[in-house]
């Protein structure tokens, strides 16, 4: 048996990371997605395998300056007692020399003083809200993860959305109009940050209303309701019922002047 330890997050399958964690009782209530979102961001992660098999992981939060933070140490229960975690954290060290690295224990103190740790006076903290009640942790219906870290090219963000009209003009006059979007003269947009969605659906969902509408755009909102108030207001032709979707948010239709199906999100 060979386990080697590097920095990739290549090749991981992150379900059955997730059930190994579960098996282990290491989890602490993530979604698969949302734990591969938390590797992702680290600054620098430690993934110890055997063949193809993930057998230890772990990440270090950096400010790249001063202050460092080892958690998520974890190593697979029949791979115990090998070295293989004191592998991980020392070559997550490596890479914050100059740096004070803290971390949290509840059993594994003499494991952490053996690589040089010592216990600090006062170690305080806090939830912000709910414990996991944050975006990262509500899986869209019907997704999968939404990326691997590897070094393939990738698409960065939507850059336009381009439409057929048979009066270009004022099919733009009313976008602006109605839903208060603010091109300028040339079609930009300066679009508010925030979630995006990519999804695919069956060719014959009647999600997007007419069969011969091959895509729906979905606008972000604030307030839903102020939102169809205003379009009802001017005339536009606006679904009966808004739809509410735990922990995703509130959706609306409206159909603009040349029968497209536009959704409207106000997420959760």
């Amino acid at each position: 048996m060979t386990v080697r330890v590097d920095d990739s997050l290549d090749g991981i399958d992150w379900d059955q990371a997730k059930a190994d964690l579960a098996a282990d009782d290491f989890d602490n209530g993530r979604s698969a997605r949302a734990l591969q979102a938390s590797f992702a961001a680290s600054q620098h992660v430690a993934i110890a395998r055997d063949g193809d098999r993930v057998v230890g992981m772990a990440r270090l939060l950096s400010d790249g300056v001063c202050n460092a933070y080892l958690l998520d140490v974890w190593t697979l229960s029949s791979y115990r007692r090998q070295g293989i975690g004191a592998a991980m954290v020392r070559q997550l060290m490596s890479r914050v020399p100059g740096q004070h690295v803290g971390l949290q224990t509840d059993e594994a103190g003499s494991f952490y003083a053996s690589l040089g740790y010592a216990h600090q006076p006062v170690f305080m903290s806090a939830v912000v809200g709910s414990w996991l009640g944050n975006k990262a942790n509500r899986a869209l219906p019907g997704r999968s993860p939404c990326w691997q870290d590897s070094g393939m090219e990738r698409v960065v963000g939507i850059g336009g959305y381009f439409m057929r009209a048979a009066d270009p003009a004022a099919l733009g006059a009313w976008y602006r109009d109605c839903l208060g979007l603010d091109a300028d003269e040339n079609g930009l947009w300066r679009q508010e940050s925030g979630p995006t969605v990519f999804a695919t659906f069956e060719s014959g969902t009647d999600y997007f209303g007419s069969r011969r509408q091959q895509a729906m755009l979905n606008f972000r909102v604030r307030d839903l309701d102020a939102m169809l108030a205003q379009l009802r207001a001017k005339g536009a032709d606006v679904a009966e019922e808004p739809q509410d979707m735990e922990g995703v948010g509130r959706f609306g239709w409206v159909t603009d002047p040349e029968g497209n199906r536009v959704e409207l999100w106000q997420p959760a």
